[in-house]
């Protein structure tokens, strides 16, 4: 049976006022301030601790006496792996780490150093999620099916309605699923989710299986060697686990909640209902803003808001933006939503749950027949 066509970008309306408005604004503080977009030094020395992290527990966990110590380590390793994702390839990957390209591009090649495929993510995530996100058979970042409904417009399925209960353990396959599953798919079908993937040249193909093999290397080979297959198999499941769940948790909390906006991909030829800027606005939360460690730890995305108005920015800079962006999106009746992180948990909580428990759809009345018409005379 032939595949489906892939799913054509939909355009968005014309931007409005609140667009310039945010971007005068952003600009007016760099300008009055002086400050580079970029994160500079503070972004090179969080990379160093974030690499030493991971290193350090890598070599705690494949040098451990036995596999309760190295499976502790492993749970080290899959924070520090979560933390290199947001905190070093993030800003990278957007180009927003330094003013030299050559050094946004070995900041995203963290990416692959820890199983990903930075290429595939730049269209995955840059072009795709933040042009259109929560935008349903577009954004592939919600396309968590069948295991999860995201979702209104999203088949539902019999267990979706324990998906509230069981999402710790779909949540903590993202990075064992990444790694060995989703982005060979990806090469092998030309697809990212519903749409057509850009075209690879045999060398881009080739740097990406080379940078897997290591990863490969380094998870199970090394393991293996030093003690057994049993030992490789147990620590990939922890530190796996451990990043995918952190990771996923981190991106639902900002878009899948009650407040935020999920909409169907509009026919060919239809625009998104939302200017680009309220789209991001409409389905995009704050969470745990007042939270230092949590906002280095995850890099700032725990500012979605301003990293989805403004990703070239470094998210060094999220904190000072914040007020000054909500000023504008006050001032023009746009939606600018905080939570705390529990607020923003319980939140995620009750989104997966009334996605689980869709209301049932009221059956349309009956057509009433039309009245006889009298019958001439």
């Amino acid at each position: 049976m032939p595949a489906a066509s892939p799913v054509v970008k939909p355009k968005y309306p014309k931007h409005g006022e609140l667009r310039p408005a945010l971007v005068e604004r952003v600009d007016r503080y760099f300008a009055e301030t002086g400050k580079s977009r970029s994160g500079g030094f503070r972004l090179f020395a969080k990379a160093v601790v974030m690499l030493t992290w991971f290193w350090g527990s890598y070599a705690a966990m494949v040098l451990a006496p036995n596999l309760a110590w190295a499976s502790l380590a492993a749970i080290s390793v899959g924070l520090a792996l979560a933390g290199i994702g947001f905190s070093v390839m993030h800003d990278g990957g957007h180009g927003a780490s330094s003013r030299h390209t050559w050094i946004n591009r070995v900041a995203a090649r963290g990416l692959d150093m820890i199983g990903g495929s930075s290429l595939l993510w730049h269209f995955k995530h840059n072009i795709i999620h933040h042009q259109f996100p929560n935008v349903e058979g577009i954004d592939d970042d919600i396309a968590a099916e069948p295991w999860l409904r995201m979702g209104n417009h999203t088949e539902h399925r019999w267990f979706h309605r324990g998906q509230h209960l069981y999402f710790p353990l779909a949540y903590s396959f993202l990075s064992g699923k990444w790694l060995v599953f989703d982005d060979f798919r990806s090469m092998l079908s030309g697809r990212m989710g519903q749409l057509e993937a850009p075209k690879m040249s045999k060398l881009q193909a080739a740097e990406i299986l080379a940078w897997k093999t290591l990863t490969f290397g380094w998870a199970f080979v090394l393991p293996t060697v030093l003690h057994s297959w049993v030992f490789a198999l147990v620590t990939f499941a922890i530190w796996s686990a451990v990043s995918g769940f952190v990771m996923a948790i981190v991106f639902q909390l900002a878009h899948c909640v009650e407040e935020a906006d999920f909409t169907a991909a509009p026919a060919k030829g239809e625009r998104l209902p939302q200017t680009w800027a309220r789209r991001q606005l409409d389905t995009t939360i704050d969470f745990a803003p007042n939270n230092p460690f949590l906002t280095w730890y995850l890099g700032g995305l725990n500012f979605q808001i301003e990293h989805h108005l403004f990703p070239l920015v470094s998210h060094v800079h999220y904190p000072a933006l914040r007020p000054l962006i909500k000023e504008v999106c006050d001032a023009h009746g746009a939606p600018h939503v905080t939570r705390s992180f529990f607020g923003a948990l319980g939140s995620h909580l009750r989104h997966l749950y009334r996605m689980g428990h869709p209301e049932p759809q009221q059956p349309a009345a009956p057509a009433q027949p039309e009245p006889l018409q009298k019958l001439a005379a």
